[in-house]
């Protein structure tokens, strides 16, 4: 918008405010000042102030010639015509109410971009970490053998032991010669006491874990059912996109059950959780059992040992 006036006759005074609407929906309004001369119907104008403005706007050159007849304005400033015409203050306060209501649009279809990036990226994430907990999951299912044979071994080793002392014991063979096997199971009460702890903090972190997942699997169908709504409300705002963008909105609502989310990885987290939770309860039982009565050989090999070397 410019405003200018003649005082004194011949020379020109006022203002230039540029409005621009930039694509995010952003607003932004300058001010420059002008100055100039007026020979029916020739114009010559000036501008000045805010030089960095300008020169974004008009390039170097900030002179402008053109005419003045009737309600029409035209001004030249090098390869570029610029063409003004007179509206009352009312229609152009509108004007500027119709441009704000294009920067809410613009603002609105660049929410609902970042929005849709956001549920994609949510989803991508959600995706890697049910990836991740079904390779652990396996691992842990397919771990209950070795478990197993890990204190089965334990408890024959044990047994070994005590069976081997009690005789030399018995004998007044020097604990010295025999004490080997005394001092070993003394020593690995500490890794039974440890793998105990290490499976109940599993068991917890499994359950922590698992109610994490099912809460992000929520929120990305929240966020992803939310940004298709916002998309839809876009559409209309697109203007000659609209056509495509609710082809998009009526892809996507196919989508609708599981968003970007992978529907065989869901699945098979659902199908593997109360697998990886009986593991864990089957590994703690063997775990407790085994302690138990790796325990009660423990004490009779010490007791033994505890009675040699007292003698």
């Amino acid at each position: 918008m410019i405003r200018i006036v003649e005082s004194p006759p011949g020379h020109l005074a006022g203002s230039l405010v540029s409005t621009t609407i930039k694509l995010n929906g952003s607003k932004e309004v300058e001010n420059f000042s002008i100055r100039g001369s007026y020979e029916k119907p020739n114009v010559s104008l000036r501008l000045g102030g805010g030089v960095a403005g300008l020169a974004r706007l008009f390039g170097e050159n900030t002179l402008f010639v053109g005419t003045l007849k009737g309600r029409t304005l035209i001004l030249n400033n090098g390869n570029f015509t610029y063409k003004f015409q007179k509206v009352s203050d009312k229609q152009y306060q509108e004007e500027l109410i119709d441009l704000d209501t294009q920067s809410q649009h613009l603002s609105f279809i660049e929410q609902t971009k970042k929005d849709m990036r956001e549920a994609l990226s949510l989803s991508r994430n959600v995706n890697s970490g049910l990836a991740q907990y079904l390779k652990w999951g396996q691992e842990r299912i397919a771990h209950i053998p070795a478990v197993r044979n890990w204190y089965a071994n334990r408890i024959n080793n044990y047994t070994i032991c005590l069976n081997y002392i009690r005789p030399l014991a018995a004998s007044h063979v020097p604990a010295w010669k025999w004490q080997k096997c005394v001092l070993s199971i003394q020593t690995d009460k500490y890794y039974r006491n440890q793998n105990l702890s290490n499976i109940r903090n599993l068991r917890e972190w499994n359950r922590k874990t698992v109610k994490r997942l099912n809460a992000n699997i929520s929120a990305a169908q929240e966020q992803f059912t939310k940004a298709v709504q916002m998309l839809r409300t876009s559409c209309p705002y697109r203007k000659t996109e609209n056509k495509e963008c609710m082809k998009e909105v009526n892809r996507l609502q196919n989508m609708r059950d599981v968003g970007f989310l992978d529907k065989d990885l869901i699945l098979k987290f659902r199908d593997t959780v109360p697998k990886v939770t009986d593991a864990l309860d089957k590994d703690l039982s063997v775990i407790s059992d085994g302690n138990a009565r790796l325990s009660r050989i423990g004490r009779q090999v010490s007791d033994i040992y505890q009675y040699a070397i007292g003698q």
